[in-house]
């Protein structure tokens, strides 16, 4: 088993988010939700700023997480 440690940086978050990521998209069920991302790397990057300033609070995120999960929940609403 690989030793874990602490999230203490940007870099560790990045890494955090593209290893979850890479399993999401793999996986049957939770891949279609994913299928509209034509870029990964802008997307992970978006990710990663995100979880930065939610776990640190020293980069300021613009975006809106909660309507592009609501645009997902009624694209995949079954």
């Amino acid at each position: 088993m690989k030793e874990m440690h602490d999230i203490k940086t940007k870099r560790d978050v990045n890494l955090l988010v593209t290893k979850f990521y890479e399993k999401v998209r793999k996986n049957e069920i939770l891949a279609p939700f994913f299928d509209g991302i034509e870029d990964w790397d802008e997307h992970l990057e978006r990710l990663t700023s995100f979880w930065e300033s939610s776990l640190f609070l020293q980069t300021k995120f613009y975006g809106n997480p909660l309507e592009a999960h609501i645009k997902a929940d009624r694209e995949h609403d079954n």
